[in-house]
């Protein structure tokens, strides 16, 4: 495929692609921009509602040149009403919490950064409007040579940023409702100068804390502080983690980007300051949760601006970055990519894959983490905004799955909010998460950018007693898969022997009739006609505990009144059915 030249192309990726290769069956409307997708080491793009969203600065908006939020409506970017700001040169960093996303504006050439806080209004479609408990735009004065900006939050509601000086590392911090910046709420990091343009991210992690990691290119090295959220002053930090341990030589460089597990890891993606040859120009550091740093090379070839993504349900760390002409770490170059495994105790990447070819830069995405599909932005000089669906995604956004017991039956529900090249779903069963059976299957509907439901019941009669597990095996037109969450069920032994009425009553030519044991036995269900007289013989066996059924045929009756009869240890039951034909 020739990919058109100055464009910044904007991948939805959901990762579970080749690692050697990347091909393109769907592609994205374009926007024309005023920026490019930058600034490092921001994050604007998040996702809620059923929609990717991210804050484009666009010429003659719906309201005129500005600033505006923009949903991804299938393969289409649609612009939203909302104007953040009239101005076109600004760069965003976003946060979401819940309905609220909070979005720092970033203006490099006056060293200001611009707060405005929306909320999600539910619709067909959805779109956001500005927070009714602080709809105004709130400035915030950085340092005169202030890197960028970037926000997030801690579990005490307490807004932070943090911003590179000229020599220093700051951070901001605002309560609610983020109205208050001054220089009196900020708290310089780093003891020993760090250069102009040294770089530094801040993320929550672990539940309790919030934390800065910094480059240091006077000392080669990154370091991190965090401060804890019950910690009532805000300038109690803890002591300087080197978060580049047994390096020598030019390590740190001013490209920094965050990823955090559900359990505090904390992953950065880093460029550092090496060239070329055995050292890593772009690697990834890893926080353990007690406090130790690793390091792992991505790549050894020029490359910079590096970004991490994290998908935490499946275990996977991203490095996405471009890739330079060898022997440097600045430019532009294709867009790439290198993944590892993050449950088997230590990095190990899996290889380099192409993103797209080209004269690329500055790839950004969002902060928080994802499962199966996150979307990634990055540019070139034009400033267009282009978009592709990488071949090999699990094109189907899966919104819940759920299970209820129904009596004798196990209903299952799910839905998907989008489905694209959607075969359907096989239903597998299991007693223990490791040995599956297919019981099952639903035809998907292809192609779909609303909301599907589905349902599927386990009517097996020798649904087995206890903790029963289901997941469903998404398998697309062209035969790829994906698997969906696990759900377990306690299916519990029935206290009582029963016998239900069959269903349906009158029938033809065919009935289920249902039946529950307490315990394993022997036992015998048999048809008689309305004289009394033995017709057919339809189980006559020991049996397990639990939930049964059974279909009868009575294609080879007359129509007429029937009986059937359980008989299983001291007890006996009948109920009457009829045949009509």
């Amino acid at each position: 495929m020739i990919i058109p030249r100055n464009k910044i192309f904007l991948v939805l990726l959901a990762f579970l692609i080749s690692v050697f290769s990347v091909n393109i069956y769907a592609q994205l409307s374009t926007v024309q921009a005023q920026q490019n997708t930058g600034e490092k080491p921001q994050s604007k793009v998040w996702y809620h509602g059923g929609h990717w969203w991210t804050v484009i600065p666009v010429n003659s908006g719906i309201d005129g040149d500005g600033t505006y939020i923009y949903r991804l409506d299938g393969s289409t970017w649609t612009q939203t009403p909302l104007r953040l700001d009239s101005n076109t040169n600004l760069k965003a960093d976003t946060k979401v919490v819940g309905d609220i996303t909070h979005i720092i504006l970033y203006q490099d050439s006056q060293k200001i950064a611009k707060l405005v806080t929306v909320q999600f209004v539910a619709g067909s479609p959805p779109t956001y409007e500005p927070w009714t408990v602080q709809p105004d735009l709130v400035d915030i004065q950085l340092d005169t040579d202030a890197e960028t900006a970037v926000i997030d939050m801690d579990s005490k509601d307490r807004m932070w940023l943090a911003s590179a000086g000229l020599t220093q590392i700051y951070v901001w911090w605002s309560n609610y409702p983020y109205t208050s910046w001054s220089n009196t709420n900020r708290y310089q990091l780093n003891s020993a100068d760090v250069k102009d343009d040294d770089i530094c991210d801040i993320t929550a992690f672990d539940g309790d804390k919030i934390g800065v990691l910094w480059s240091n290119q006077n000392d080669d090295k990154f370091h991190f502080k965090y401060h804890l959220d019950s910690q009532t002053d805000p300038t109690k930090w803890s002591t300087d983690e080197t978060a580049s341990p047994g390096v020598s030589g030019s390590f740190s460089d001013d490209h920094i980007n965050f990823a955090v597990s559900s359990d505090g890891t904390i992953y950065a993606a880093v460029k550092t300051s090496y060239d070329s040859g055995s050292d890593p120009t772009i690697a990834l550091l890893k926080r353990q949760t007690n406090g130790t740093w690793s390091i792992y090379d991505v790549t050894n070839s020029g490359a910079t601006r590096p970004i991490a993504l994290l998908d935490d349900t499946n275990h996977k760390i991203f490095v996405v970055y471009t890739s330079t002409s060898s022997g440097s770490t600045g430019g532009v170059g294709d867009i790439k990519y290198n993944w590892s495994y993050t449950n088997t105790g230590s990095i190990s990447f899996e290889g380099i894959s192409t993103l797209a070819a080209g004269s690329y830069n500055n790839a950004t995405s969002t902060k928080e983490t994802f499962n199966n599909q996150v979307v990634i932005l990055y540019s070139k000089s034009d400033n267009k905004w282009d978009g592709i669906i990488p071949d090999g995604v699990f094109p189907v956004e899966l919104a819940s799955f759920s299970g209820l017991l129904n009596g004798n039956e196990i209903e299952l529900r799910w839905r998907t909010e989008t489905e694209v090249n959607n075969y359907g779903f096989e239903i597998e069963r299991s007693t223990d998460r490791t040995i599956w059976g297919n019981i099952g299957f639903v035809p998907g509907h292809g192609n779909s950018n609303s909301p599907n439901d589905y349902i599927f019941t386990d009517r097996d009669r020798f649904i087995p007693t206890g903790t029963i597990y289901y997941r469903l095996k998404q398998e697309d037109i062209d035969g790829k898969f994906e698997y969906s969450k696990i759900i377990e069920l306690n299916y519990t032994v029935p206290s009582e022997v029963s016998l239900s009425q069959n269903y349906p009553n009158p029938f033809n030519p065919t009935t289920t009739i249902e039946y529950s044991l307490p315990t394993a036995g022997f036992m015998s269900l048999k048809v008689y006609d309305i004289l009394g007289r033995e017709v057919v013989t339809l189980v006559n066996e020991k049996q397990s505990a639990g939930r049964h059924s059974i279909t009868f045929d009575a294609s080879n009756l007359p129509s007429g009144i029937y009986f059937y009869r359980i008989s299983a240890g001291n007890y006996s039951a009948a109920k009457r059915m009829s045949v009509v034909k």
